[in-house]
């Protein structure tokens, strides 16, 4: 059962923070937030929330699924790599494409195949391929991606993988 939590935050506004336990201490706590992030405040101890709920260990790196800090449920945390939580990053702002992991590449002889897909992977930039649509470049991008990263992975649709998948059978 997810239950949720009024929180107030440094700048005095209030928010709504769910959680998985219906624990009365949590709102004798002081919680703030600091980069997104709640922190609490118990008997002198202060503790990043959203390490809470999977019992984090110190070092341990808690990644929230879908990068909404203010759902703080088991469901939506697990404890994963430092590649793992880069993996699982949104699309960048300066993304001109509107696509992750593909580029709109104009210049002399790149009018058959203007579109490139590549991927980073272990700090290496990994070039799938160079294509005449943007469709195409995102498909092998998100068949890739989701085959280096599993469930980690990032993809500009998943139904490009779950289709591709299903024409492999």
């Amino acid at each position: 059962m997810v239950f949720r939590y009024l929180v107030t935050r440094n700048d005095g506004t209030q928010k709504t923070v769910l959680l998985d336990d219906d624990s009365p201490a949590i709102n004798k706590m002081i919680c703030t937030q600091n980069a997104g992030y709640y922190r609490i405040t118990d008997t002198g101890q202060t503790l990043l929330l959203h390490r809470w709920p999977v019992d984090a260990k110190e070092g341990d790196i808690v990644d929230h699924r879908d990068w909404d800090k203010d759902n703080n449920t088991t469901a939506n945390l697990r404890i994963v790599t430092k590649a793992q939580n880069a993996y699982n990053m949104q699309k960048v702002p300066n993304n001109t494409s509107g696509s992750i992991g593909v580029s709109h590449c104009t210049g002399k002889g790149r009018s058959k195949s203007p579109w490139t897909a590549g991927i980073k992977m272990h700090g290496r930039r990994i070039h799938i391929g160079s294509f005449s649509t943007k469709e195409e470049a995102q498909i092998a991008y998100d068949m890739t991606c989701f085959n280096l990263r599993g469930q980690f992975a990032v993809l500009n649709n998943p139904d490009h993988v779950f289709k591709n998948r299903m024409n492999l059978i």
